[in-house]
């Protein structure tokens, strides 16, 4: 990472991991998520790094896209927070789902570079959905 502007590195490093979640490549995941890993799946369940990784390489689910729209992103110190909108093609328990959520995520500088720490996601409701 070039070190002059973190979030554009974090930017980098977030398409990275859709890169690895798309291609199933849970090195390159692995690399990526800080030990401290907190993701809070759109349905709720929360999962630690070693759960999360755990899913991910028995494929409880996979992802088959991945596009982020509307990302707003802020530097705070040694952390980024990113929040925008995303578009997701899974596969969970062989079903195939489009989701369409409003995401956080946290990443935080560590001795070994930039570490994705923190995510949230919520589904977006259909038009005329209730509230």
């Amino acid at each position: 990472m070039t070190g002059r502007d973190p979030i554009e590195d974090v930017n980098r490093l977030e398409d990275a991991r859709h890169r690895a979640l798309i291609e199933g490549d849970d090195a390159a995941l692995e690399a990526l998520l800080d030990d401290s890993l907190i993701y809070t799946h759109s349905n709720g369940l929360i999962d630690t790094k070693a759960g999360f990784l755990d899913g991910f390489r028995n494929r409880t689910y996979s992802y088959r896209s991945i596009e982020r729209d509307a990302v707003q992103s802020r530097l705070h110190g040694t952390t980024v927070y990113m929040a925008g909108e995303a578009r997701m093609c899974i596969v969970s328990k062989g079903a195939t789902t489009n989701l369409r959520l409003r995401y956080s995520d946290v990443w935080i500088s560590t001795p070994d570079g930039w570490k994705f720490a923190l995510w949230h996601s919520s589904a977006v409701p259909a038009p005329g959905g209730s509230k």
